[in-house]
């Protein structure tokens, strides 16, 4: 069996790594693909190979530029088409998200696969109106298995970043274009630099297509995180956490049980889908920038909202134990397995039991 992970985005690499790494560990044939300027999700250029490159480089991760579509499988964490030349095509969720109208929510991102490897429960019987749940394995959320492991240092990562051990650290985690509150929120934030360490982690959106945005992060003197890596590390190493609502940052932040303050761009939104899925019982939210401290300090204090962050935690997203890349491998491995001892037909009824990818249907 062979399994390829198909990149279209450099921040791809950091949820493939651990399934890879483990998959490396059972002898599977594996590789880590990077085609530079091939198709992708947005547009052109918007494969950022060269971000992509160094980290490989960093963590001594080999990968190639020459997919090989006779695969057992390919796997993305975007759009179907992309593995539009390999026969079977998984999808790898790659973040627990609530907003309704969120791409990995809607059908495109789930029907045309063979399987979605999902996160937990809740969105496997989400998934289940257009796949069965055989095609829904629950892998949990691997990228975080360091983390829920206690393998990340909060004392060596604040001590890298240059942070004082004993004062509170706040992590803003902006999205980018219409969704942020970016703009509005900044100015009350910096506002907080005398009670606290304050990290900015700009989307890698932001980094790289939204320069006038970047230029007033940079020009607020403190802690910039340019990386699209390190969001366990960030998580690990903060007290609380300010994020736009419909970001995947905050669930995240939720999954890893941090307080955490939603930043609200439009009212409205909290009498629908905020109040309708309970975000605001995990959370504390806030529409107004001038009630940013405020709504903080409720972050802090809410024992309410751990409570719910846990429950909700419980039904999205499994194996929060450090184990999610072993059972998303093992899913593959199983997976490759059905399908590489899939009985081939023939006009004249049953001919053979086929062995190698290449001898593969694409039903």
């Amino acid at each position: 069996m062979k399994i390829e992970f198909y990149h279209v985005d450099a921040f791809e690499v950091a949820n493939y790594e651990p399934i890879w790494r483990e998959l490396k560990r059972k002898g599977v044939e594996t590789n880590l693909v990077a085609v530079p300027g091939h198709q992708n999700t947005a547009a052109a250029n918007w494969f950022d190979y060269a971000t992509f490159q160094a980290y490989c480089e960093s963590r001594q991760l080999p990968f190639t530029d020459k997919p090989d579509c006779t695969a057992t499988m390919g796997v993305t964490t975007q759009n179907a088409d992309i593995l539009a030349n390999y026969a079977y095509r998984v999808r790898l969720m790659y973040g627990p998200v609530i907003f309704p109208a969120a791409w990995a929510l809607q059908a495109h991102a789930v029907k045309p696969f063979d399987v979605v490897l999902t996160h937990g429960r809740a969105y496997q019987e989400r998934f289940m109106q257009w796949l069965t749940p055989e095609q829904l394995p629950i892998i949990g959320y691997p990228r975080y298995d360091d983390f829920f492991a206690g393998k990340l240092s909060r004392q060596k990562i604040r001590e890298a970043w240059g942070l004082n051990e004993h004062r509170p650290v706040l992590a803003f985690l902006p999205t980018w274009d219409n969704n942020t509150g970016l703009d509005a929120f900044l100015p009350y934030l910096l506002q907080l630099a005398d009670q606290y360490q304050i990290i900015l982690r700009p989307h890698h959106c932001t980094v790289r297509f939204e320069p006038e945005r970047m230029e007033k992060l940079k020009a607020s003197g403190l802690l910039l995180l340019e990386n699209a890596y390190d969001l366990a590390e960030v998580y690990a190493a903060s007290d609380v956490v300010v994020s736009d609502v419909r970001s995947g940052g905050l669930f995240e932040a939720c999954l890893c049980d941090i307080p955490t303050v939603g930043m609200v761009i439009d009212p409205h939104e909290i009498t629908g889908w905020l109040s309708h899925y309970h975000v605001d019982s995990m959370v504390s939210l806030c529409y107004q920038p001038d009630q940013l401290r405020q709504a903080i300090d409720i972050a802090l204090t809410s024992s309410t909202h751990a409570e719910h962050r846990k429950l909700w935690a419980d039904q999205h997203v499994a194996f929060r134990d450090g184990t999610a890349a072993k059972e998303a491998a093992e899913a593959l491995i199983q997976l490759a397995d059905k399908r590489l001892c899939k009985p081939v037909f023939s006009s004249a009824g049953l001919t053979s039991i086929s062995m190698t990818a290449t001898n593969l249907n694409n039903n």
